[in-house]
């Protein structure tokens, strides 16, 4: 029974966990500072993280949703994080797969 009651903890605290969430597309403000990530996810609670250095920039968004609910990727939403400096020449980087993101821009 312990064991059973541990199995039910563990899928629970997995299923509340956020999930990292592929963007599917940016676009960049006039001032170079501020993102737009894209991404499929539909209404859910969205966070991001951003790396910086001197040569990249690595976006990562986290969907906080329930993972059991049903449908939620038909439509999409938006992240708008503020770099602390311009992107410049910086390769920005989709945190979820490490591909590089074209900024359309800077294409």
């Amino acid at each position: 029974m312990t064991l059973t009651v541990l199995a039910a903890l563990a899928a629970i605290l997995y299923l509340n966990s956020p999930a990292v969430v592929e963007v599917a597309d940016t676009e960049m403000a006039s001032n170079d500072r501020v993102v737009t990530a894209i991404v499929n996810s539909c209404g859910a609670g969205l966070s991001v993280e951003v790396y910086e250095d001197d040569s990249l920039v690595k976006i990562t968004v986290f969907d906080h949703r329930f993972r059991l609910r049903f449908g939620g990727d038909d439509c999409q939403d938006v992240v708008q994080p503020r770099l602390s400096v311009p992107l410049g020449r910086r390769m920005l980087i989709d945190g979820s797969t490490g591909r590089a993101l074209v900024v359309p821009d800077q294409a």
